[in-house]
């Protein structure tokens, strides 16, 4: 039975600022700063291919504080670390499996892409793509 108690959103909240980072020192113009730093480091160098990346170990090399980098994610893109890192990883993993790599197998699929394991990597590509790795190979061999 579905439920009929939908709340209707707070208009007086700035949908912009999370309202947990409404006392940061950081500005707009730093965030995305920091925002454009983290994207260029990551499809530059690929960082997201390495399978131990850690929010601090990415922090660190980005040198930036862990807590701005977590405010960059949650305010500027809007998911957390784990969300981004496996988006741009199953976004490789899509790209494989377009190109001459597409007959490779899950297991060297999911490692080529960061993943630790084959079950995490058809888990998060089934929940970002909303098909399995199989089902999306046969859908890009057929076009």
């Amino acid at each position: 039975m579905p439920n009929n108690d939908t709340k209707e959103p707070n208009k007086d909240v700035d949908l912009n600022k999370n309202s947990r980072y409404e006392k940061s020192s950081l500005t707009d113009e730093q965030l995305i700063f920091y925002q454009e730093k983290l994207t260029k480091a990551m499809l530059d160098e690929k960082l997201y291919l390495n399978p131990t990346l850690s929010l601090t170990s990415l922090s660190t090399y980005l040198k930036l504080p862990n807590h701005h980098l977590t405010q960059v994610f949650s305010v500027q893109i809007n998911q957390t670390f784990y969300q981004y890192i496996n988006s741009l990883r199953i976004a490789y993993a899509c790209q494989l499996l377009k190109s001459e790599e597409a007959n490779m197998n899950f297991e060297e699929l999911a490692d080529q892409s960061g993943f630790n394991s084959k079950p995490s990597f058809n888990r998060q590509f089934k929940l970002i793509m909303n098909c399995t790795p199989s089902e999306y190979r046969i859908s890009v061999q057929n076009k």
